[in-house]
This record gives C-alpha cells, structure tokens and sequence, in this order.
C-alpha cells in the first residue's frame, strides 16, 4: 500500500503479485487486491478461465498396472488498485490485473511432450461510489476482461483434469449497481 495524500485525503496506491505453485487458489481466489477473484470469475466469466486443478497426470494412467507421475500446475499475477477520494463521502476504484497459468507438460505415447497451452486473463475495472453516512455504500461498477485460454481439457474424467474451453479468445464486459451496508 502507497498512501497518496498529496493527492487527496485517503487515497491510496495497492499493489500485488503473487506466484504458486500447485496452490492456484492463492492467485486465482479472493484475496481482494486480485482483480480475477472467485466471484468475479463466476460472474464475470462464467468459469470459463477458472482452474480446477493444482495438480495434473503427467503420464501413466493411475493404475497398479500402469502407476502415473503428478506434476503441479503454476500460475502467477499482478494487480493494482487505485482508490481517489474526489469527496469525503465520493469516491473511485480503478483496478487492473493479469492472471497466467501454465500446466506442466504431458508425456505422449511417442515419447513427445505434449504441452498443455496456458491461459491468461487481463482485466480493468472501475467503480463510482457514494457513501452518504459510515458503512453505508452505493455504486456503480464496470468491468472489462480479455480471455486467452489455450489450456487443453485432456482427459476430463480425471480428477486431476484441466477445466476450460481450449482455443477460446474472448473480451467481455460486466456492469453491477451495488447497495453494501457493512456491520
């Protein structure tokens, strides 16, 4: 956090990155500076970039015949926030953020790697708030998100299987009228 009070009384600067290895939730979940956080996903996105899982069969099949290796699947972002009080009781959001998975490679019966693609998510969102008394908030929200996923849903039985739709390239637009009274 980077106070901006030259600016203006409150405002302030937010900053994040973060990186996992196996633990996607730590990057692609709720940890409020995260511009793609859970429910943003679900809503926004429609799960489509969501990552189900940390870790993915590498080869084999998971058998006693035929014993398989896991390797973790890793992802990285980066966010900011800016928050400017443009009145005591006004205020504004501008957030931005990018979101990267890259599953490990797949060994493939040739002998091959087969490489899985990643996926990415970029976004930039906006926010207009009112609060005419303590914890009491009305706003208006906009949101704008650029998808490229290239993840492969490679065997979807698994349960160590990718979610996504391979190939998809998509910019979607969100909007939200938000009423918010904090206890």
């Amino acid at each position: 956090k980077i106070n901006l009070p030259m600016l203006a009384a409150g405002d302030a600067l937010y900053l994040t990155a973060n990186y996992a290895d196996g633990m996607l939730g730590a990057i692609a979940g709720g940890n409020n500076l995260n511009s793609i956080s859970t429910a943003a996903t679900h809503r926004l996105l429609g799960g489509i970039q969501r990552q189900d899982a940390n870790l993915v069969i590498t080869s084999g099949s998971c058998t006693v015949a035929l014993p398989c290796t896991v390797g973790s699947v890793k992802g990285w972002n980066v966010g900011g926030i800016l928050v400017h009080y443009w009145a005591p009781q006004w205020r504004s959001n501008l957030a931005a953020g990018y979101l990267q998975i890259n599953p490990p490679s797949v060994a493939a019966t040739a002998g091959q790697p087969i490489q899985w693609g990643k996926g990415s998510v970029w976004s930039v969102s906006g926010s207009l708030i009112y609060s005419p008394v303590r914890d009491f908030d009305i706003g208006l929200e906009l949101q704008y998100a650029s998808i490229r996923n290239n993840i492969q849903n490679v065997n979807p039985a698994s349960p160590f299987a990718l979610a996504g739709q391979p190939g998809l390239r998509d910019n979607v637009w969100g909007a939200k009228f938000r009423v918010e009274r904090q206890f």
